[in-house]
């Protein structure tokens, strides 16, 4: 890819110059633009939320970018993989936006502006085939005023440079194609298509420019002028007319009926009846062929009957597309060239007779009409067709014939693996389609063209690839591999071809994969292109192969991969009078200019080229004398130039200069005006660099910083002074103000990976780019703050999570509650107890300690405040008891000892947030479970020292106790709480919540009972009565399709409230609200199947809604998180539903290509969620509804009957003490404790299995955390 910025901006020339005389080809229907303006988004309202009374919130999840919800079409954003790019613009958070997508790469833009100075457009070019929804070959003018695009028509192929000669109202394209009477090389102007003067090039053009003399100069890799011409043994590729469905009428009623007999006959075939094809007596009629190809036929051979007293006297050629005779030259009888249309002669013999198309147009099906006949009847012994064009189809059927062509030469081709015959539809040929399933080999599935070269030369090699949207397979399509073979070794040296494709375009396309020599056919070797899937993909894998054209290229050669062009000039071909081809001559052979920059009255040439002193990058001055640069340049190739202020940045593939003594310039390296040297970058990155560009990068704090961006194949900016290296996504960011890498000033600000291929300035628009980004509005990852003061906003934890090294966690394949693997931060909690502030996240990540150790899993934050500022210091927990390779998936806090696990912990590990230390005395393990062990849920009992915890496993130490276990912090042991009925071993649980001191809420997928014959997902257990209940119609799969993963209460009486989870049927996503009145689950729809809700929660509103909803409160709106589908919008980490439609909160994303997600919110204050701020629609901080004042009343009459009870009980106990009753041990012997055996008691006197209940009850938060 190549980039062509400082050139293709609207830098005008100092220099008058006169229109050059050029040939019009065709208008397009460009009509005449408005002014453009600023591109603007428009802003959403913001969300109807009320979290002030919440206090400090942050946000915790797997992701490395985040943004909220603000404009209007702002997306998540992951970058595709597939090869498409985008047209990019910036949101005011400085986070980048897709403006207009395409289905493949965008390699160059340019403003074009009026003679008036306003802007008409941007002329974006590429190798695309789709620009925002529209079929568009390679070129398109892009409004960003209302952000339409208009098609120029005209190109086939690939565009990859442009310059706007805004001055002479001139664009300026070159690339890979073919327009007109020209190759590679073309001018738009303004409104119509116009050939150059000297018809292009013999190869690519990668580059243009324009001189301070006013001249054009383009680069590319191309040794002269030309286009394709005629082979100097022409109309010899055979068309395969058996591949044709044919058909007549009028025929015969003889043997010779059959119009088929005529085809692959040869004339001592042409007596038999069998080889003849007759009209019935003295009728017209018509022979007809339909293709499953497109071709372009240059001579047609035609045999006329044999048969006594039949033969046909004239006919004419029809095409069936349009209707249309086509012309045709033929030599008469005495040897002279005639012409014919609607009455062609053919001679009554024995002999072919030719017949040369005056205009060879593409068709796919003719007729002859046969006119007039000799004798009694019309009627033909043998037909064949021919062209110039040389192809080589992946379906052998429509390969030459080998009835008229040697086999050992004849085009051909073979493959491996299955294939299947896709119909052409609006493609140029039918195709095959492979499946490249998992398992295989790319040499697995292949196909091997081989042409019929009648002559060695110069060709261009381009292969077709049909558009995607015609079998319905883009989401499967991928990258294939072409290599080939264009030489025999024995003559003129050639190049073997190895290119990667994109195979993901949405309409018909050709790529050219070949420039250069390729050797004629013959017995002993065959020119060849091999495709296949290329490795490293997603399976499966839908590939495709239609055909290969070799085209012949004949040049006035002289020239080595620039030339300059003088618009004003009548004669552009006299190369000796010019210092900038003649400069190009001196390169070494086969050079490639990819780029060129204009600096005052010097010119930058960059490419892939050698010399002994211009090495990959030489300057040149006015007069086209070139001038070497310090080292003798660099020792690679440079692929583009960026000029900013007194530097100029090139980037390619190399490390040094070309004398070696400047380490450290590792595919990046500045040139210093100031002092003509070269200097280092940092030291550079670890892999080629495209493309580089200015970009300016919004802060927290507020500040912009002026950047340069590198894009390209690399993973890391590397390591130099005391910095390490850092990874990157593709994108790496200087700062020159800094003169340092932006990883490494600790700063937060926007996120960018992918890649940018172009840029361009609009004046009053700003900085366009192209690419393929993913970019948010924060770049960090796992956990952010999100400021709940004034308008939202989120900012950087003083922490840095970063993804482990010890890869995705699979301990969701251990719970039954998402998807995916888990990485990221999952569960956290702000502990602000006993003189403490400590932020608690745990998951599966690493980040650094304040001391310089790493940190993994869990991690703490630990504030202070002295001196009127906050210090933060990050410590974490010693591995033994946390291995690297663990998820932590769940924790709380019982007084100072926070509980916490997850999978690979050993089960349940006790830490002292006030001696910051582990407990002397730790839980057994916990083992056992479906498949294996986690702990999913932890729980600690308000007002008590026990902490419950719930997951999959069945035992703690020796203690049998499935799915649910309770440690008792004081007794230091595990106890099995007395359900019942209890749980069965099969039983997983997935959230706790307690709904007061002496109500749990359980969530997951439980069954009850030794007979296994009650199950429910939600469930409460009640500790004053050792009663366990389920939730009404929980365990109705009609009402609750499957496990719940997550749920919240409507309010503080719990009684209603949402759950999801994913349904046992479809695996898709179910969210239900559950109303305690009439005790049944209303589902609520708006999120696509595949989503996947890890909480929930029920937020206060700033307003009212103006409508009622039967599922919602008019004050609250539900947030759902997780990784969340929106249809007709796509990926979300968080929505809000406000009982009628769902709307987009949180935006996430991980790495390039995939979308983040948000496991869980966490608060300072989550009493807060039922006590809103006097700002909400509930009114007043603490005013109750009368409803609740008259429950409260009731529960402090229930509550002094309550304690009238247990004073009689206490005094009954008193009274069989003082008669001699005592009571049994409760605990166990001291020498017991922590081994997990639980008392006699407990074990002997558990009561008998009652009959299942059922009631309606609610639950607190499963998706918000905070003590």
């Amino acid at each position: 890819m190549r980039l062509f910025t400082s050139r293709t901006h609207s830098s005008q020339s100092p220099h008058s110059t006169t229109q050059p005389s050029i040939a019009r080809l065709f208008l397009t229907t460009l009509a005449l633009l408005p002014e453009i303006q600023a591109i603007t988004f428009q802003p959403v309202p913001p969300p109807n939320v009320d979290l002030s009374s919440l206090g400090r919130i942050a946000l915790a999840g797997n992701w490395d970018s985040i943004s909220l919800y603000n404009y209007v079409g702002q997306t998540e954003g992951t970058s595709n993989t597939n090869g498409s790019q985008s047209i990019l613009g910036r949101y005011p958070s400085g986070a980048f936006a897709n403006l207009k997508s395409t289905d493949a790469s965008i390699l160059a833009m340019c403003p074009w502006v009026r003679k008036n100075g306003t802007l008409g457009g941007v002329i974006v070019g590429g190798n695309f085939t789709d620009l925002g929804g529209q079929s568009i070959q390679g070129m398109a003018l892009y409004n960003p005023m209302n952000d339409t695009v208009t098609p120029l028509p005209g190109l086939t192929g690939q565009v990859e440079a442009l310059y706007c000669d805004n001055d002479n109202q001139v664009v300026y394209v070159g690339g890979s194609f073919s327009g007109g009477n020209s190759t590679n090389a073309i001018a738009w102007n303004i409104g119509e298509w116009a050939n150059l003067p000297f018809l292009g090039f013999n190869g690519p053009v990668s580059a243009i420019t324009k001189l301070p003399n006013g001249h054009i100069v383009f680069g590319g890799a191309f040794s002269g002028t030309g286009l394709q011409v005629a082979p100097t043994t022409p109309n010899a590729q055979a068309v395969n007319l058996d591949a044709a469905n044919v058909s007549a009428t009028s025929s015969a009623t003889t043997p010779s009926n059959n119009p088929r007999n005529i085809i692959c006959t040869s004339p001592s075939d042409n007596t038999s009846a069998d080889n003849e094809w007759l009209l019935a007596d003295n009728t017209q009629g018509q022979w007809q062929a339909e293709f499953p190809f497109v071709f372009r036929p240059s001579k047609l051979r035609l045999w006329n009957s044999q048969t006594p007293d039949y033969g046909t006297r004239t006919f004419s050629f029809v095409t069936e597309n349009n209707n249309a005779i086509l012309a045709m030259t033929y030599n008469n009888a005495q040897g002279q060239l005639e012409s014919c249309s609607a009455f062609c002669p053919l001679a009554q013999n024995a002999s072919y007779q030719d017949f040369y198309f005056v205009n060879q147009i593409p068709i796919d099906s003719f007729s002859l009409h046969l006119v007039e006949w000799y004798g009694r009847g019309g009627g033909l012994s043998g037909i064949e067709l021919f062209q110039n064009d040389i192809y080589s189809y992946a379906i052998e059927a429509f390969n030459e014939p080998t009835c008229q062509v040697s086999a050992t030469v004849a085009s051909t081709v073979t493959t491996t693996g299955e294939w299947t015959v896709h119909s052409s539809m609006a493609s140029g040929s039918e195709y095959v389609v492979g499946n490249f399933a998992a398992g295989e080999r790319p040499e697995d599935l292949s196909i091997v063209f081989f042409p019929d070269i009648k002559q060695s030369g110069n060709y261009s090699v381009t292969i077709d690839t049909p558009g995607c949207l015609l079998d319905n397979t883009c989401a499967t399509r991928g990258l294939v591999n072409i290599t080939g073979q264009m030489g025999s070794g024995q003559g003129t040296p050639t190049t073997p071809v190895s290119v990667e494709l994109w195979q993901t375009n949405n309409y018909d396309k050709y790529d050219q994969i070949y420039y250069g020599y390729v050797d004629v056919t013959q017995t002993s070797f065959r020119p060849s292109i091999t495709l296949s899937p290329a490795a490293g993909q997603n399976r499966p894998l839908t590939v495709v192969g239609q055909r290969v054209r070799f085209q012949l290229i004949s040049s006035v050669s002289g020239l080595n991969g620039l030339y300059e062009f003088d618009p004003s000039a009548s004669n552009n071909t006299n190369y000796a009078a010019s210092g900038v081809d003649q400069t190009g001559v001196q390169l070494s052979g086969g050079a490639a200019i990819n780029d060129i920059a204009v600096v005052g009255s010097t010119t930058y040439i960059a490419g892939g080229f050698g010399a002994d002193q211009y090495s990959n990058i030489f300057s040149m001055n006015n007069n086209g004398n070139a001038s070497s640069l310090p080292g003798g340049g660099l020792n690679g190739a440079v692929e583009s130039l960026y000029v900013n202020d007194t530097l100029m940045y090139a980037v390619g593939s190399f490390t040094n200069m070309r004398n070696g003594t400047l380490a450290g310039l590792n595919n990046i390296a500045a040139y210093n005006f100031t002092n003509n040297a070269w200097q280092a970058i940092g030291a550079g990155v670890n892999g080629p660099v495209d493309t580089a560009m200015p970009v300016a990068v919004n802060t927290t704090t507020g500040m912009t910083l002026q950047c340069v961006a590198f894009s390209g194949s690399f993973s890391q900016i590397e390591a130099y002074g005391t910095y390490q290296a850092a990874p990157v996504n593709g994108i790496a960011l200087w700062v020159p103000a800094m003169n340092n890498w932006l990883n490494h000033l600790n700063v937060a600000t926007i996120s960018l990976g992918g890649l940018l291929s172009s840029y361009t300035n609009v004046t009053g628009v700003g900085l366009l780019y192209a690419g393929a980004v993913n970019s948010q509005a924060l770049g960090i990852s796992g956990a952010a703050a999100l400021g709940a003061e004034g308008k939202l906003a989120l900012e950087q934890l003083p922490i840095q999570i970063q993804p482990s090294t010890q890869g995705p966690s699979s301990a969701n394949s251990k719970r039954a509650v998402a998807r995916e693997n888990v990485d990221g931060v999952v569960a956290g909690t702000f502990y602000e107890q006993n003189g403490l502030n400590i932020t608690i996240l745990a998951g599966h990540f690493e980040a650094t300690a304040t001391n310089g150790s790493q940190v993994a899993n869990l991690a703490f934050v630990n504030s202070t405040f002295a001196n009127n500022t906050y210090n933060n210091t990050v410590t974490g927990m010693e591995s033994a008891r946390l291995p690297a390779d663990a998820v932590v998936l769940a924790l709380d806090t019982s007084g100072t000892t926070l509980v916490a696990g997850g999978a690979d912990t050993s089960g349940v590990v006790l830490y002292d947030l006030k001696t910051a230390t582990l407990n002397a005395v730790q839980p057994p393990a916990l083992t056992g479970g479906n498949s294996s062990w986690s702990v999913n849920a932890i729980a600690a009992r308000p007002s008590a020292s026990d902490v419950y915890v719930g997951g999959s496993f069945t035992t703690a130490g020796r203690l049998p106790c499935p799915a649910l276990c309770s440690w008792s912090i004081p007794e230091e042991q595990w106890v099995l709480p007395a359900l019942n009925p209890a749980l069965s071993t099969d039983s997983t649980i997935t959230a706790l919540t307690w709904a007061n001191s002496t109500r749990l809420i359980i969530a997951g997928n439980m069954t009850f009972g030794l007979q296994k014959t009650n199950y429910t997902t939600l469930a409460s257990f009640d500790l004053t009565t050792n009663t366990t209940t389920s939730i009404a119609n929980a365990g109705n799969a009609a009402q609750v399709p499957g496990q719940v993963s997550a749920f919240t209460a409507t309010d503080a009486t719990y009684t209603s409230f949402y759950a999801a989870g994913t349904s046992n049927t479809n695996n898709s996503i179910f969210l239900s609200y559950y109303s305690a009145a009439n005790r049944n689950w209303t589902g609520i729809p708006g999120l696509a199947p595949q989503s996947v809700v890890y909480g929930l929660q029920t937020l206060s509103t700033m307003t009212k809604h103006n409508f009622t909803s039967p599922v919602i409160a008019q004050n609250q709106v539900l947030l759902a998180s997780g990784a969340l589908v929106l249809p007709n919008y796509g990926n979300v980490s968080a929505a809000l539903f406000d009982g009628q439609s769902w709307t987009p909160f949180l935006l996430s994303a991980v790495g390039l290509s995939n979308p983040g997600s948000l496991r869980r919110t966490i608060v300072q204050n989550p009493s807060g969620f039922w006590n809103p701020s006097s700002n909400s629609a509930n009114g007043g901080r603490g005013n109750l509804a009368k409803g609740f004042v008259v429950l409260i009343s009731l529960a402090i009459a229930l509550a002094l009957i309550f304690l009238m009870v247990v004073a009689g009980i206490l005094l009954e106990r008193w009274r069989r003490r003082q008669e001699g009753y005592r009571v049994a041990p409760s605990m166990m012997p001291q020498t017991e404790k922590g081994k997990g055996v639980i008392s006699e008691k407990r074990v002997s006197r558990a009561p008998q299995l009652p009959p299942f209940e059922k009631e309606a009850r609610g639950t607190f938060s499963g998706g918000i955390l905070g003590r």
